[in-house]
């Protein structure tokens, strides 16, 4: 469904698509990057490496605003967006063993829900913004062009697909992308309240 808004969207506002899309991946990374390499495969986009330096620099507003949060000590209000103390400082400690490796693969964990308290334990320890910054764009262009590359590959199982089963293919894919989702979100919650 968010596929569908997505793409009604972009298509409405073709004047202001790059904008759009600079935004989605502000505010909803992973779906807004799987649509667009979508369309760009259905050719609403001419330039892949402009549609990914877009992409890339709305996630990475996204996470200098929450490694701000942490910086500026406001992280108690993560419990308003689900992340609780106990994953806050399971996060830190892991922190404190593993920096380097941990900021670069921040970006995987993003549909886990790790990267937010990733990059607010990164602010809280006040690991140096440029650190900080060159692990989210490293790990950000492999991430987006990745999650790209389904969404192009999907755009290209979808053009062959016969119109009258179009619909169904869409809503198919992205059931089964919110089930795998899902489940590794479980997997993953499960290992961390087990490891406590």
């Amino acid at each position: 469904m968010i596929l569908s808004i997505f793409t009604n969207i972009i298509v409405s506002l073709s004047s202001f698509k790059y904008l759009v899309i600079f935004f989605g991946a502000f505010f909803e990374g992973p779906v807004v990057m799987v649509a667009t390499g979508f369309l760009l495969r259905l050719g609403y986009f001419p330039s892949v490496i402009l549609v990914l330096l877009i992409l890339v620099s709305g996630d990475l507003l996204a996470d200098a605003m929450w490694y701000s949060i942490g910086y500026l000590g406001l992280s108690r209000i993560f419990h308003k967006f689900g992340v609780s103390r106990p994953i806050l400082q399971k996060t830190k400690e892991l922190f404190r063993k593993h920096e380097d490796l941990i900021l670069l693969i921040s970006k995987v964990t993003m549909g886990f829900g790790f990267a937010i308290p990733l990059l607010v334990t990164a602010g809280i320890m006040h690991v140096p913004f440029r650190k900080v910054l060159l692990y989210n764009l490293i790990g950000g262009l492999l991430w987006t062009s990745t999650l790209l590359a389904i969404g192009y590959f999907f755009g290209n199982v979808y053009s062959l697909i016969d119109e009258k089963f179009q619909i169904i293919f869409v809503a198919g894919s992205f059931m089964i992308f919110l089930a795998t989702l899902y489940s590794g979100i479980r997997y993953i919650r499960k290992l961390t309240l087990n490891n406590n």
